[in-house]
């Protein structure tokens, strides 16, 4: 008898946000960290820059296993 397969584990869905937003005063120093990070290519790592609204971010996170 042979010991059952374990599927076929995926690499973790990692999201990275940049929030900022330049034209409101802050130093949009996370806007300038996404675009850094997005020059690099990261495997399994989806770098997003954004202003930082609630309900686009709540979208961004769908399908994600970790966010940062």
């Amino acid at each position: 008898m042979t010991a059952p397969t374990s599927p076929r584990l995926r690499p973790p869905r990692v999201l990275v946000l940049g929030v900022g937003n330049a034209c409101r005063g802050d130093d949009a120093v996370g806007l300038v960290v996404a675009q850094r990070l997005q020059e690099d290519s990261l495997d399994g790592v989806t770098v997003t820059p954004t202003a930082g609204e609630g309900t686009a971010l709540l979208a961004l996170w769908q399908d994600t296993d970790a966010v940062v």
